[in-house]
């Protein structure tokens, strides 16, 4: 049942962008693999992208069935709250989830992720659709295991990704992103937003409270929002709703 007034992630009548699945051969896994693309609707020219990870629990397919991404960006759209832009939803689970703990398998499936998007998923996308090809035209975002893969990239790639959003997440270790950790001059000058946000119920709050703190000693500027809330998706909806006006701007 919808909201009176709609929430941005209730169906309402206005124009819908496109969901469309991609099955594709990754050439750093040697594997098949699947996404999920989000077209906006009445664009002309080439559109910025937003690459959307999900968490450890979920595929490719939460963060349209779970989060309403697709609604949420259709309703910012509808009132020029946020720029048209692609997202690209993909299985964040580069290896398979296994009998190890987090703690080694996060940075491992991270920068198999992090290899991935680059030798498969961006000449993907920027090959079907018409999607600027320059960094600053690229945003990387993730919930919870996907905000590990966001706070890895903002620190590891930010030469190619410049907007980076984390939400509830689980942070990586040192390091795993000691070399950004130690270039705060290159850091700074690439990301146009580094946006961390964490709910104050949430399991991992305090972990977020260091990591955060770990980036000020480092003099890695970013802006951290604590909310009210725990670990769940009407709170990654918000986040979203949030942080995608902030981008490419």
């Amino acid at each position: 049942m919808s909201a009176n007034p709609p929430a941005p992630w209730d169906l309402q009548d206005i124009p819908h962008g496109t969901l469309h699945e991609h099955d594709y051969k990754s050439k750093a896994l040697g594997t098949w693999r699947h996404l999920v693309v989000y077209t906006p609707p009445g664009t002309s020219g080439r559109l910025p992208v937003l690459y959307l990870a999900h968490g450890y629990s979920d595929n490719e397919g939460s963060w349209s069935v779970h989060g309403k991404a697709h609604w949420i960006m259709d309703s910012l759209i509808a009132q020029k709250k946020a720029a048209p832009m692609i997202i690209v939803m993909m299985d964040a689970h580069p290896i398979p989830p296994g009998a190890t703990g987090f703690e080694s398998y996060g940075p491992a499936n991270s920068a198999a992720l992090c290899n991935e998007l680059v030798q498969d998923i961006i000449p993907l996308v920027e090959s079907h659709y018409k999607a600027a090809n320059k960094p600053r035209a690229r945003a990387f975002a993730g919930l919870s295991m996907g905000g590990h893969h966001a706070l890895t990239v903002a620190m590891n790639h930010h030469d190619k990704f410049n907007w980076i959003g984390a939400f509830s997440s689980a942070p990586p270790p040192t390091n795993s992103i000691v070399v950004g950790l130690n270039a705060r001059e290159a850091v700074n000058r690439d990301l146009k937003l580094f946006w961390i946000a964490c709910g104050k119920k949430d399991f991992l709050f305090q972990r977020n409270n260091e990591f955060t703190s770990l980036l000020k000693s480092k003099g890695v500027r970013h802006e951290y929002v604590e909310t009210e809330g725990d670990h769940s998706w009407p709170v990654w909806r918000r986040y979203l709703v949030e942080f995608a006006p902030k981008l490419f701007r």
